[in-house]
């Protein structure tokens, strides 16, 4: 999967959501800075992605 070229900035952005929730259940995503910051970055992800659904 991550070796493939990805064809649009949304599958971009999932790829990113999902190596934030694998680092996010790694013993080191574990402390509460790390933790707020990886629920900010999600949360900005998310926000990215359906603003862009949403455009013509």
């Amino acid at each position: 999967m991550m070796a493939e070229p990805v064809p649009t900035w949304i599958e971009t952005m999932e790829r990113c959501r999902l190596l934030l929730d694998r680092y996010a259940a790694s013993p080191d995503g574990q402390a509460p800075r790390t933790r707020e910051l990886i629920e900010l970055a999600l949360d900005e992800i998310a926000y990215l992605i359906r603003h862009q659904e949403q455009e013509p």
